[in-house]
């Protein structure tokens, strides 16, 4: 599996292909139970969209992403407010593991890792009403493979409207410029556009979001519908269900339910937040997240 993998992430390189996959990867714990959304989520999101760092509550954010193969990643997010100005930082790091290394002569040498380092700051402003909230991410993509650099400037704009007790939002994640390529090769930026609608579901505790996410680079789009069902106690329930648009399988319903498919649990100790969160993703395997917050 760690094999195919790594063919998976090198082939980018190999064919001229976005070769920054580490943008796009789940590295905060929320987003493992809700399948990939929640970006509109109080709460759950991490500021993906940028608008939701505004009348956020302070915090920090540890995290750690186990999956399959020995690959795993880990985060740091917080936020707080400055003369009414609302920001946020995220470093992200992805870790594709230890590879054995060989020559041309398939002659075995020294191992060699593969990793992705992004590092964010965040801003928000809402206007007078407070309905219409613009936000951007700005950050730098330090990626690394065996003794090879590479690195990007990244920017991801973000508007948020709130009608009550819906919001709409829209973000353009991962927009930006490469700054230095893997040797000769030429990378290019995985772009994603994200559409999404978030309603709080009356009189139940329970909020409900749908996000669309078209990949720019590869024109594939994914759909992810997802919630948020929180009790008096402290505790929330969270999960998601993700498609791939317009692809159809031939196993069995059940089967594809349960694929692609987050949940997660959420409780706080005082100012103290632990959420615990899997993914079980088509392929037959599991992703497991852990995150503690702290409330300051």
């Amino acid at each position: 599996m760690k094999k195919i993998l790594y063919i998976i992430f090198i082939s980018g390189y190999a064919i001229s292909q976005p070769a920054f996959q580490g943008l796009n990867a789940w590295t905060q714990s929320s987003t493992i139970g809700l399948a990939g959304g929640g970006y509109l989520l109080w709460g759950q999101n991490d500021f993906r969209n940028a608008g939701m760092l505004y009348n956020s509550k302070r915090k920090m954010k540890f995290t750690i992403v186990k999956y399959p193969a020995g690959i795993n990643g880990q985060s740091i997010v917080g936020n707080g407010t400055i003369n009414s100005h609302n920001l946020g930082f995220k470093i992200n790091r992805i870790n594709y593991g230890i590879f054995d290394g060989r020559d041309i002569e398939n002659q075995k040498t020294d191992n060699y890792s593969a990793s992705d380092l992004h590092l964010q700051m965040g801003y928000a402003k809402a206007s007078n009403s407070g309905r219409v909230i613009i936000g951007i991410n700005g950050g730098i993509l330090l990626s690394q493979l065996e003794k090879s650099n590479a690195s990007a400037i990244t920017l991801s704009p973000a508007i948020i409207y709130n009608s009550g007790r819906t919001d709409f939002g829209f973000s353009l994640q991962n927009y930006g410029k490469v700054i230095n390529n893997y040797g000769e090769s030429k990378e290019s930026m995985p772009i994603m556009l994200v559409t999404s609608i978030s309603r709080q579901i009356t009189p139940l505790p329970l909020i409900l979001e749908f996000d669309h996410q078209y990949s720019k680079h590869n024109n594939i789009s994914f759909a992810t519908i997802s919630g948020i069902l929180m009790f008096k106690n402290g505790l929330i329930i969270k999960g998601g269900k993700s498609y791939r648009m317009k692809q159809m399988t031939n196993i069995s319903f059940i089967r594809n339910f349960i694929s692609d498919f987050g949940i997660g649990l959420e409780f706080d100790i005082d100012d103290i937040i632990i959420d615990i969160n899997t993914y079980n993703y088509s392929a037959g395997g599991f992703i497991i997240a852990m995150g503690i917050s702290v409330l300051y």
